[in-house]
């Protein structure tokens, strides 16, 4: 039997992330069906602390701009289509197509009832490591989105 090694670097490859969401789809549905919704909420939201803990410190030091960045990065290389607008104390993220919903759609994945929840629960999450406040308002069967982000000052005495 002959053996053949195949060499390459990560960027030889298209980025594979896409495939995540389909898995994830199903994953929600199945701990929602069995553990319910606020168990899914809670398993949501100990994976985006501990997901995100780097993008959490960033935005510690860099504010705003560090989820900026990090929306556009992400977006950009999944192909989705978006608007951003980040003034002062606020950062409005706009999503006219939802790379993760275009992708499962177009690979026949089923989409689970509550998809944009999660987007929802991680972005709070974060948010409130960060001591800001934020803000989903979806509609998942076109597919967009607007993601809020509000830094929140707290009084001084």
């Amino acid at each position: 039997m002959s053996r053949r090694v195949l060499r390459g670097r990560p960027s030889d490859h298209p980025y594979l992330h896409k495939d995540f969401h389909g898995a994830l789809s199903f994953a929600l549905d199945y701990v929602e069906e069995r553990m319910g919704r606020e168990a899914l909420h809670d398993l949501l939201a100990r994976v985006a602390q501990a997901i995100y803990s780097s993008l959490i410190d960033k935005a510690r030091e860099k504010g705003l701009s560090a989820m900026r960045e990090h929306l556009c990065e992400m977006f950009s290389k999944e192909g989705g289509e978006f608007q951003v607008r980040c003034e002062g104390d606020e950062l409005v993220f706009r999503v006219q197509k939802c790379p993760a919903l275009s992708h499962m759609r177009d690979r026949g994945y089923r989409v689970a009832r509550r998809f944009c929840e999660t987007t929802r629960v991680v972005n709070e999450t974060i948010a409130r490591q960060v001591g800001w406040r934020a803000s989903v308002e979806y509609d998942q069967e076109r597919g967009a989105c607007v993601q809020c982000f509000l830094v929140v000052h707290k009084e001084r005495p």
